[in-house]
């Protein structure tokens, strides 16, 4: 058996689509299980309509026992060990009788029970309680009411289609809501075997579409595909790329989802940009036509492609033409005005704008852009060592912090604001600056790390100085709420330094990043926690390091990035090669730090001859800095040491010395890391 549910709405916006259907498909997953059944769920989604297909029901649920829990039995029965008023309710609300009673423990406490055995029931009986289930308070990211109090949903509900194979399913039979949803009356009272044809391809022309009876819920795509509705988004989005010319892995996937949730019958249609406009840079071009008009375009051997494609809904022979011209005629209009941007932008040199920024607020307490650009010119420069920056780039990224954030105040910005930095860079080429400026620019707002040293010196300090600066104003991230993407920007800090600058700690960072803020020693833990957690996320995400090797090298704020890379990697080794290895090292790490804290500092006293000739391998190793190699041999010999000797000797100058070498050998585990965040199988 088949069962369609159609639910007919005003345009839903695009972005909603996809979270909405995977919501459906969950909740519908969710209810299947509870009523034991397992369907093929389908869900389909365009913008005027939400539907639903289940296929292979079976035409009744199977039968299934149930326990059902009543009164504690202290409750239940009398103290003469009769059975109570409270047991003698529960056997007549599940109509069973005493000798059907079951004691069961439950959170500690024991309570009558009976076992039921629920009968099948028909699949029409269950499949409306499914569907009001699924949109009973279903959570949504915007809801709105409409005209008698009815709702509240995305947009105001026209029609619910609701078949049982060839058979109309009753959904409101003694409601007029769909789940919690108020419907119009016309819409509950209504046919529920009708669904909309497309808007303007069927119909009378007034935009709402012909009525299109569903004879069968299995021919529910092809009934609709008949009234120009694709139903299926996957057959939306083929019938798109299958229209245009450029691969599928250089489409913007984002625009292409935008569109598949704007068209129920796409078609494409191509033009030209005009001459006039081919002499703009590509960027501005790109970001208008994709931003204001949704059209697609092609970016060949690094240049735009002077053809574009527009993606039109319900295209006729009739209005082909007509729809094209319009296209066209708007489309230059907004040329036009990347044109006037462009040219009145680039009267002025990019400098001219840099003490415009004291005028424009930053964050409210931290004064200007003014005072951030100033911020970042001497952060740039306090990391030019950690980047190795030549005296060249050193002026090059101190004037790339100058000029950072002057295009913010460019016509062309404050139009299209997602070219921030890509319009700086083009403002600093006209200018004449040189290449590493540029670059450093353009590239100041892009999400992945920069390669070139100047540009990732400045893309760092950026990130730096807004993480800082949000902490030091007490906008720091909680839940879901960070408007200053201070997470992102910490993320990319790590991700670049940890690449970039190995030999660089976490100490490093905060003195960089505190040089020109005031912070409380509270805000300080709380940035150095922050910056940590990033690190142990990509350490875990990005390097595949398990969660208890991360906790244990990340630790201390004064070790170098690339140390505790390596050192965790080494480790990790140990566990998938040789597993022994890691228990061993870490059991003795363990014993020997819990052994130590019975040392008292004091003046150093010699290890006897003997216990010498027991540990001199481990005491040449401390010599010098161990490698993890090395502290492998360890355990073994640790072992007999303590098999040999008694560490609280009632010598005290013997047990001094024995404790004073347990501790240099504790201070070394110590330092690389803390082995009892280790989890041992």
């Amino acid at each position: 058996m088949n069962y369609l549910f159609e639910l007919g709405c005003e345009e839903i916006p695009a972005r909603f689509l996809n979270p909405l259907m995977e919501l459906l498909e969950n909740r519908l997953t969710d209810t299947c299980v509870i009523h034991q059944i397992k369907p093929l769920i389908q869900v389909y989604a365009t913008p005027r309509r939400l539907a639903v297909l289940l296929s292979e029901l079976p035409s009744h649920t199977d039968s299934r026992e149930q326990l059902v829990l009543g009164p504690p039995v202290s409750v239940a029965y009398l103290s003469n060990g009769e059975l109570g008023p409270a047991g003698q309710a529960f056997l007549k609300r599940n109509h069973t009788d005493a000798t059907k009673l079951l004691i069961r423990v439950t959170d500690g406490k024991e309570r009558i029970a009976i076992i039921r055995l629920d009968p099948p029931q028909p699949i029409q009986d269950i499949l409306p309680v499914m569907i009001h289930s699924v949109f009973d308070n279903l959570p949504l990211p915007v809801a709105m009411n409409w005209g008698q109090a009815r709702g509240p949903f995305l947009r105001p509900i026209q029609w619910v289609v609701s078949m049982l194979d060839t058979m109309v399913l009753p959904l409101f039979a003694s409601r007029s809501t769909l789940g919690s949803i108020q419907l119009d009356p016309d819409v509950y009272k209504g046919s529920l075997d009708f669904s909309r044809g497309h808007r303007w391809r069927t119909g009378d022309g007034s935009g709402v579409g012909a009525m299109v009876a569903i004879s069968d819920a299995s021919d529910y795509l092809t009934i609709l595909k008949d009234a120009f509705v694709m139903v299926d988004s996957n057959e939306r989005r083929s019938t798109i790329t299958n229209a245009l010319p450029i691969p599928l892995d250089e489409l913007d996937d984002t625009l292409l989802d935008e569109l598949v949730g704007l068209c129920e019958y796409p078609t494409i249609i191509s033009s030209v940009i005009p001459d006039e406009f081919r002499t703009l840079p590509d960027a501005p071009v790109v970001e208008c036509i994709r931003k204001n008009q949704k059209y697609i375009t092609w970016m060949l051997n690094g240049r735009l492609h002077s053809e574009y494609w527009i993606c039109v809904d319900g295209l006729t022979d009739q209005n082909r033409e007509q729809v094209a011209k319009g296209n066209d005629a708007v489309l230059r209009a907004r040329l036009n005005d990347v044109l006037f941007f462009w040219n009145e932008d680039c009267r002025y040199r990019l400098d001219s704008r840099v003490p415009k920024l004291d005028q424009v607020i930053y964050q409210e307490g931290l004064g200007s852009l003014g005072h951030k650009v100033k911020r970042l010119q001497g952060l740039v420069l306090r990391l030019s060592g950690a980047f190795k920056l030549d005296s060249t780039q050193c002026q090059d990224v101190k004037r790339a912090a100058e000029l950072c954030k002057a295009d913010l105040l460019s016509g062309m910005v404050q139009e299209l604001p997602a070219l921030q930095g890509v319009m700086g860079g083009l403002y600093a080429a006209n200018d004449g600056e040189t290449p590493n400026v540029v670059g450093a620019i353009s590239q100041l707002y892009q999400l992945h790390v920069p390669s070139d040293p100047v540009a990732v010196t400045l893309w760092v300090a950026d990130r730096l100085d807004t993480v800082s600066s949000c902490f030091a104003n007490g906008l720091i991230p909680t839940g879901s709420q960070d408007p200053w993407g201070v997470r992102r920007a910490a993320l990319g800090v790590v991700t670049a330094l940890l690449s970039s600058c190995p030999l660089v700690s976490f100490n490093d960072v905060l003195g960089w990043s505190q040089n020109e803020l005031e912070m409380t020693s509270s805000i300080h833990s709380q940035l150095a926690t922050f910056y940590m957690d990033r690190l142990r996320h990509i350490l875990v995400n990005h390097h595949g390091l398990d969660q208890d090797l991360v906790q244990m090298v990340t630790h201390r704020m004064d070790r170098a990035f690339g140390d505790i890379l390596a050192l965790a990697k080494r480790i990790q080794e140990w566990r998938e090669s040789d597993p022994l290895i890691l228990k061993r090292v870490t059991e003795l790490a363990i014993r020997v730090q819990r052994l130590s804290v019975h040392y008292t500092p004091s003046e150093p006293v010699d290890l006897p001859d003997d216990d010498v000739n027991l540990v001199r391998p481990i005491l040449l190793d401390l010599s010098h800095s161990p490698t993890l190699t090395q502290i492998a041999q360890w355990p073994p010999i640790m072992d007999a040491y303590f098999e040999a000797v008694m560490m609280m000797d009632e010598n005290l100058r013997i047990r001094s010395a024995r404790l004073g070498f347990l501790n240099q050998v504790s201070d070394y585990f110590q330092a690389m890391g803390d082995w009892e965040k280790i989890v041992i199988s």
